[in-house]
């Protein structure tokens, strides 16, 4: 028995698909599957679960992703379709077009944000910005002179 997509919608490997083989006899065919990556891949791995869309739920040893939730790009074609880890295959196709009508299942996290670091300068005599704003403020156009002229530019008044 082969195991089943676990993507939310995904309906691969449950109903059977029958195809005609050249030799006139029913033939069985089921999509091929990928397993979960180890927990030593754990980025990659909370990129799929997130992708399955399901509350409250991690994935076992027989939770499996079908191959038409991945880019061609990911896959390794050969006797066998694998998947090509340095890639960091992530699945991005969804299959069932009405599960995007649906609100997602997971719950969005917020990340709080930690409070700003506590400046060094916080004095306003010791900040160079104080400096800076304190002798570059232009208050009138007749303040301008040569001083405010960038190198290789001349001043000239008009």
């Amino acid at each position: 028995m082969p195991k089943k997509c676990c993507v939310v919608g995904c309906r691969s490997n449950y109903k059977r698909k029958i195809e005609e083989c050249s030799s006139n006899s029913n033939h069985v065919t089921y999509k091929t599957v990928f397993s979960f990556p180890d927990s030593n891949q754990l980025d990659l791995r909370n990129c799929w679960i997130k992708f399955v869309n399901r509350a409250d739920w991690s994935p076992t040893e027989n939770s499996v992703i079908c191959i038409d939730h991945f880019e061609d790009k990911y896959l390794k074609r050969g006797k066998r379709i694998t998947l090509n880890y340095c890639e960091n295959p992530i699945p991005t196709i969804i299959t069932n077009q009405n599960i995007l009508s649906k609100p997602s299942l997971i719950q969005s996290t917020s990340a709080f944000r930690k409070p700003p670091a506590v400046r060094i300068y916080s004095h306003p005599f010791l900040d160079e910005t104080y400096d800076f704003r304190k002798h570059d403020t232009i208050k009138s156009i007749i303040d301008l002179n040569e001083s405010f002229c960038p190198a290789g530019f001349s001043f000239k008044l008009v």
